[in-house]
């Protein structure tokens, strides 16, 4: 298809997860839904390499999307909770902590229309995120801070987008702490 000319994306992807015991608690009404998971010894590990040569009119734009990550942990609890309203606002909260965690992720996405690069490495005993989301008036802004105990970590992100951007950073020893800050508009 792209010897053709045709407005594809060939892409190779692989994912591997495993956990010695997970278990998952949903709670949901209706204004609200609550979904925590847990984990045990917890390994996961995915790639992705992508290439789109031509757009819908044949011409040459060129997009490159390159993707690695791998992670395990000895226990996590991931929380997603979120509330809205009848009148178009909502706000969300996703809280991660992990002990005993390994992990790297690498990112890469160039095109004309997005630019995304991101790295990051690091070990932790405890480590923990938490992002806060919130809707209002067409404009949505995430806001995720992380911190760590026992750890060595570095990371750093950068993407844009059409109508979107974020940039964070994370660095740590023995503690640390990182930030992101993501507006869609």
């Amino acid at each position: 298809q792209q010897l053709k000319k045709k407005p594809v994306t060939t892409t190779f992807s692989g994912t591997v997860s495993t956990s010695l015991a997970a278990a998952r608690f949903t709670q949901s009404g209706a204004h609200h839904r609550f979904d925590t998971d847990v984990r045990v010894f917890d390994t996961q590990a995915s790639g992705s390499v992508g290439l789109k040569l031509w757009d819908k009119k044949k011409r040459f734009s060129p997009e490159a999307r390159i993707q690695a990550e791998a992670s395990m942990s000895a226990a996590c609890v991931t929380g997603n909770y979120r509330v809205f309203s009848g009148t178009g606002m909502s706000g969300s909260l996703r809280v991660r902590g992990e002990t005993g965690a390994v992990y790297a992720k690498a990112e890469a996405v160039l095109s004309k229309d997005e630019q995304t690069l991101e790295a990051s490495v690091g070990a932790a005993a405890f480590r923990g995120e938490c992002s806060l989301a919130f809707s209002l008036l067409g404009c949505t802004v995430t806001i995720t801070g992380e911190g760590s105990v026992g750890s060595c970590e570095a990371g750093l992100s950068y993407r844009h987008m059409n109508r979107e951007w974020e940039f964070g950073s994370k660095l740590g020893f023995i503690a640390g702490t990182g930030f992101k800050v993501n507006v869609r508009y």
